[in-house]
């Protein structure tokens, strides 16, 4: 009597192989598609961050028939140093943020905001808080709060946190002040050029400025007002409310203003951390940064653009050929 043998159907383990092996192939040709993806679309936040920052801007010269003060500023290491982002809170629906700032007060921003975490420690002040508009998607350190002692000397706030931005101002093209890094900016330098009137002051917001469109005479459209630097993980520079900057010269340069000195690639080629790439504009987008020009605009440059080039774009009135 013949018995029928059944089998078991199902995949031998060469079937099995081949078909992950097929599949490991399609994820690996999908999944750097979805990473372009994703990366546009923080790329288009990131420009219309940067959009709603030029239409604040030019709300606010509406209003006061100026750009705002790039870093206010009275001549002291004992003055204040509230930014141009703080100016512009409320036009980028931030109104009650910016009731929580004082600039009238006799010292400084952060001795001010210490003054106020002293008082009413549990409150949620608006320094302490990231700001999607202030920050872009692409930066992995972007949105984050810095914690621990800010400030220096007499204004330092123990145990402060400061959320940190991704855009800075242009304060012009030159990278050293006339001055010289040891001198404060109420000093007149020795050709007797006060140095508010010195290089370092060429673009749109620096100490005191109070930049009209008319003082554009290189053309909005060719003059950058503000644009992207990646932030560092020690979340040391790049505090846009109220940063004191890079010391001696205390003018917010590297937390809310910035020269269009030099430009690259923040990384590989440099370390984010190190000193030169805090001094320059960059961004995490491949090839270039975004930057908003005068008019309001948000434009990609790439990283491959003529030096010259580059440098014109941060003057407000250099008369320079050339530009794009």
């Amino acid at each position: 009597m013949k018995r029928n043998r059944k089998f078991d159907s199902g995949f031998t383990l060469i079937e099995l192989l081949v078909v992950i092996a097929i599949i490991a192939v399609l994820v690996s040709l999908l999944l750097p598609a979805v990473q372009q993806a994703r990366e546009a679309a923080r790329r288009t936040q990131c420009k219309n961050n940067m959009k709603q920052l030029g239409l604040a801007m030019h709300n606010y010269h509406d209003t006061f028939l100026t750009f705002p003060i790039g870093n206010l500023y009275a001549g002291t290491t004992t003055s204040n140093g509230w930014s141009w982002l703080a100016y512009l809170l409320p036009y980028v629906e931030l109104k009650n943020d910016y009731n929580q700032l004082n600039f009238e007060h006799a010292g400084r921003c952060s001795e001010y905001m210490g003054q106020q975490e002293t008082l009413s420690p549990g409150v949620d002040w608006t320094w302490k808080k990231p700001k999607p508009v202030l920050s872009c998607p692409s930066d992995p350190n972007g949105g984050g709060i810095f914690s621990g002692p800010t400030g220096s000397g007499a204004y330092q706030v123990a145990n402060g946190s400061m959320a940190v931005s991704s855009y800075l101002g242009v304060a012009g093209k030159t990278l050293n002040w006339d001055c010289g890094m040891g001198s404060l900016w109420s000093i007149t330098s020795a050709d007797g050029v006060p140095c508010q009137n010195k290089s370092g002051y060429e673009g749109i917001f620096y100490n005191n400025s109070k930049t009209r469109i008319g003082d554009i005479t290189d053309g909005t459209s060719n003059t950058c007002a503000a644009g992207e630097r990646g932030q560092n993980k020690s979340l040391t520079y790049g505090w846009p409310l109220c940063g004191r900057g890079y010391p001696p010269l205390y003018s917010g340069r590297k937390d809310h203003i910035l020269e269009m000195y030099t430009f690259s690639q923040g990384v590989p080629t440099d370390d984010p951390d190190s000193g030169p790439s805090n001094q320059k504009y960059w961004s995490w987008h491949a090839g270039g940064a975004q930057f908003v020009m005068a008019d309001g605009s948000v434009q990609f440059f790439s990283y491959s653009m003529d030096t010259n080039v580059y440098q014109a774009l941060g003057t407000r009135a250099g008369g320079e050929v050339g530009q794009f």
